[in-house]
């Protein structure tokens, strides 16, 4: 450090061999030892180093002090570093170096320009977070041929959601759901809400390339966001969110502004872009409904029923979630579209209160039992030769964890409704039979039981 702040004649020779320091403290301070002398003293001796390290953060210190005349040698002297041949952290500070050079000193032209753009996008994508960060935001301002889809499909990938922030406590956490009636359906709610923070920052990079869009990548793009608003984040995710989707909006063709618009969510938000617009929930009181509280509910009738009310409570309880009904919602669960002709409204109920009752072999979740003694418990989607892929989160189907096969002791059936217990408990009891009455109704407006409300308002 005493070779910080001023010109000195030994400083590029003591702190030259510092560059590639395995403390990177004194690698820092040794950089910045180098910075503080004159660029002519030490640039010759970037372009002959050998030591791959060294001529990274050589080539770091000459983005930050060198000319613009310098960006082509550069970064042609970049792309001849092996980038296999480093670890994970050198190669991300390789990157920076590719960075601060295209940022600090412009985008190359012809030739160079390909040549990096084929350097880099080899690597892409990579098999860590942090370097799919750097690369994507690179290759972006490259506006490199076929960076938009690589992204796309980074940003639709559904495997461990959660594992750039918190992968471990989110596995953890995943187990409770099945396994608590009590608290299982806010684990569920909480993980579900969670924003995909590495999916988000691939979204923001995105709404800055301009070029090499077509209207499958553009629908593919836009429709991300229309479900990433649906994430409870920070007081500043959702006007975050917009930022992003209002700065891709302005590259679409006019003519399709406001097909994207609508697609991505427009309708979701508030006038200011910083926040949901009103959605409905229960009015109450919450009650914690249990078997015993339904014939008490059914004798006073189903009758006054509200198709609106009844809808609301539909998506308040997230029923389309799992659940199909009309040709909308998921399919985790049996379709509810014609329920009402199958069901009385006691067994709805019975199976909404107490789900783990009767279970279809369809629907049922399986428990493995580990060699560690542990178990996990999920709905089994798939599985090859190496593991089993389930899904352990009804409000997010789409959240796939892994459990491999050699670490799998035995697995059975479990005795555990996918669907938590609970959901409907923030409900008072006309909204639990507007629910029901909807659920009967199949989601049709026209239903003979809301005509029979209204013939009895007739006779009234």
């Amino acid at each position: 450090e005493k070779f910080h702040g001023e010109p000195k004649a030994e400083a590029v020779g003591f702190a030259w061999p510092y560059l590639n320091s395995e403390d990177r403290f004194i690698q820092y301070a040794a950089r910045i030892a180098v910075e503080h002398q004159p660029v002519q003293s030490w640039q010759d001796r970037v372009y002959a180093e050998k030591d791959p390290v060294r001529l990274i953060h050589g080539m770091v210190a000459l983005a930050r002090q060198g000319n613009k005349s310098q960006r082509d040698r550069m970064l042609q002297t970049l792309t001849q570093i092996d980038y296999d041949n480093l670890s994970p952290l050198q190669q991300v500070d390789l990157l920076r170096a590719f960075e601060l050079t295209l940022y600090r000193m412009g985008t190359p032209t012809g030739a160079v320009k390909t040549q990096v753009n084929n350097y880099l996008s080899s690597h892409y994508p990579a098999q860590t977070d942090i370097l799919n960060q750097s690369l994507s935001k690179i290759l972006v301002f490259l506006e490199t041929p076929q960076v938009i889809e690589k992204t796309l499909t980074l940003l639709e990938s559904k495997v461990d959601e959660n594992s750039s922030t918190m992968l471990g406590n989110a596995t953890d956490a995943n187990d409770l759901i099945l396994r608590n009636p009590q608290y299982g359906m806010d684990i569920a709610q909480t993980l579900k809400d969670l924003p995909p923070a590495q999916h988000t920052y691939y979204a923001t990079v995105l709404s800055n390339i301009k070029s090499g869009w077509t209207p499958e990548l553009w629908e593919r793009y836009f429709s991300w966001f229309y479900q990433a608003f649906d994430f409870q984040g920070g007081r500043s995710y959702i006007g975050f969110i917009d930022k992003a989707r209002e700065n891709a909006l302005t590259h679409v063709p006019k003519s399709k502004f406001d097909y994207y618009n609508k697609i991505s969510g427009d309708s979701l938000l508030t006038s200011s872009g910083t926040d949901l617009a009103d959605v409905p929930s229960p009015k109450g009181p919450r009650k914690n409904w249990e078997e015993e509280d339904i014939q008490p509910l059914l004798d006073s009738g189903l009758v006054d029923l509200d198709f609106e009310n009844g809808k609301n409570m539909y998506a308040a309880t997230r029923c389309s979630t799992c659940h199909v009904m009309g040709g909308d919602g998921g399919n985790i669960g049996p379709n509810l579209t014609q329920l009402g002709t199958r069901f009385s409204p006691k067994d709805i109920l019975e199976s909404i209160i107490e789900p783990s009752n009767v279970i279809s072999d369809q629907y049922t979740s399986t428990a493995f039992y580990l060699n560690n003694g542990q178990s996990v418990v999920g709905r089994l989607i798939s599985e090859d030769e190496q593991a089993y892929h389930i899904s352990q989160n009804p409000f997010a189907p789409d959240m796939i964890r892994d459990v491999p096969k050699d670490q799998v002791k035995s697995k059975k059936a479990s005795a555990v409704s996918v669907m938590p217990p609970g959901l409907v408990n923030s409900l008072g009891p006309d909204e639990l039979k507007d629910l029901v009455a909807y659920l009967i109704a199949g989601g049709n407006k026209d239903h003979e039981i809301y005509k029979a409300k209204k013939a009895e308002n007739a006779a009234e």
